[in-house]
């Protein structure tokens, strides 16, 4: 799977990420909700031959409770681009995010699907779009409190699409 995630600058969307230079926290955590792989296997993943998977540490340091830290993107890696597809996108970044919202992190997320302007995708055009371009793209808005709205974009390209 190939995944890039930038702070969006009215520009176009390279696949880059760089976390060499990364010392914001809030950078930090956005990038550990979604790029660490979740692992606990829920009933929904059963008939699709997904092995388990997932970041060691939720063994270690979230036993016992529900919670775990990262998501479900990668379970995407060999899917193929049909609605289905871009529906779990959506679901499982916003599911990801969550807990900033819960722990009192941030004040509000906004996940949208946009076009490689900024603009927001309607629900009609977003299938016929992205398999043209051959990559989702999500404009993340968050707003933490007492500061300004960051924007962020997440381009994802798996290896089973077209």
């Amino acid at each position: 799977m190939t995944i890039g995630f930038i702070e969006t600058k009215n520009k176009p969307y390279p696949f880059d990420i760089d976390f060499s230079n990364d010392v914001d926290p809030l950078k930090s955590s956005i990038y550990v909700s979604l790029f660490c792989n979740k692992r606990e296997i829920s009933p929904e993943f059963a008939n699709k031959n997904i092995p388990q998977n997932g970041w060691f540490g939720n063994l270690i340091i979230y036993s016992g409770e529900d919670y775990q830290q990262g998501s479900f993107l990668w379970t995407l890696e060999q899917s193929v681009l049909d609605q289905d597809t871009i529906n779990l996108i959506l679901s499982y970044t916003e599911e990801a995010l969550d807990w900033l919202i819960e722990d009192e992190v941030v004040e509000d997320i906004e996940v949208n699907f946009v076009d490689i302007n900024g603009n927001i995708l309607q629900d009609d055009v977003l299938y016929n779009y992205f398999i043209g371009l051959g990559y989702v793209i999500l404009e993340i808005k968050i707003k933490p409190f007492l500061k300004n709205e960051i924007k962020y974009s997440l381009n994802i390209k798996t290896n089973g699409w077209v």
